[in-house]
């Protein structure tokens, strides 16, 4: 690695007078809709089990959960392309930004989790008495200890080492660039100090996610192969209920995970614009849209969950 002498326009310009009024707007909106959304799941879905509308509430809750903090309590400031980030959230003066992104985590991996519980307390609904997938409670539970340690552990197996001390940071600073001294003055803020580590970190992300899908599909073919092998002793109105309910889940989990990765796709690649850039403006626009358009998937599912109603199908709650 060799000394970078430049001037980084995002650390001469640290101010964020506008994001830090912009995303608790986003994120009040995001509480109305989310609110309306959990009073819909446990009113207008009187047909599906208790466990069903129990996991469906936790998963919602969770990633309301993840945006909250990402966007009200974070408050993520990216100084990239030099290798930091801070917060402008109300916990800025106690926790560096390293310990709240490590929280963020665990919050988005517990909605990732509930995303695969939904399914498969689905399947479970579904899958017929003799049928591989008609597993037993055990597991059931197996499987789902299984999947929790495949959220977490990886990702955070990469991102704790990752951690520099003050006077680590400090010195890598001034070692390695001089003149981006000014970014130390920032309160909580996180320089990544081991470039191996955010490598680790970016191959286990997008590990996670692309395995995560291919199950999520799997899960997904699963439920409509069983389905299709109840047809011929189901109304059409059971079939196409269960067939909607699928759809209108994958559609809005599609939805939300698209729209997650503007704003994060958006700042990575300011690392390979010119420090001189202002990034800034730039940024602000897709991370507004991507959060508005997460509140509006919420809104989506709540209009699934109200059509939801005129379909008079209930499942005997096995699960508990």
């Amino acid at each position: 690695m060799e000394v970078d002498p430049r001037i980084y326009y995002s650390v001469e310009n640290p101010d964020r007078t506008l994001q830090i009024y912009l995303m608790p707007v986003v994120s009040s909106i995001s509480t109305l809709v989310n609110f309306l959304l959990f009073y819909l799941i446990f009113t207008h879905s009187e047909k599906e089990s208790v466990t069903y509308r129990s996991v469906l509430f936790f998963h919602n809750l969770s990633l309301y959960l993840a945006q909250l903090f990402w966007g009200s309590v974070i408050n993520m400031v990216f100084l990239l392309p030099f290798p930091a980030v801070y917060s402008i959230g109300p916990l800025k003066e106690y926790f560096n930004c390293f310990y709240l992104t490590g929280l963020w985590f665990a919050l988005f991996g517990w909605s990732a989790l509930m995303m695969f519980w939904v399914l498969l307390v689905r399947l479970r609904a579904l899958a017929r008495q003799h049928s591989f997938f008609s597993f037993t409670q055990k597991t059931y539970y197996t499987v789902i200890i299984i999947l929790t340690f495949y959220v977490f552990v990886p990702i955070f197996c990469a991102w704790i080492p990752g951690y520099s001390s003050e006077e680590k940071t400090r010195e890598y600073v001034m070692k390695w660039y001089p003149n981006c001294l000014k970014a130390l003055q920032l309160t909580g803020i996180f320089v990544n100090t081991s470039p191996a580590a955010i490598i680790a970190v970016t191959i286990v992300s997008f590990g996670l996610l692309g395995s995560g899908a291919i199950i999520y599909i799997l899960l997904c073919v699963i439920i409509v192969h069983e389905i299709q092998k109840q047809s011929s002793t189901w109304s059409n109105k059971k079939r196409n209920y269960h067939v909607k309910v699928l759809q209108d889940t994958v559609i809005q989990n599609l939805v939300k995970c698209v729209f997650l990765a503007v704003a994060p796709a958006a700042e990575l690649w300011n690392i390979f614009l010119d420090p001189s850039r202002n990034t800034i403006s730039e940024y602000l626009v897709p991370r507004f849209v991507s959060s508005f358009i997460l509140s509006y998937s919420d809104n989506y599912g709540s209009q699934c969950h109200i059509r939801r109603r005129s379909y008079p199908v209930h499942f005997a709650d096995k699960y508990i």
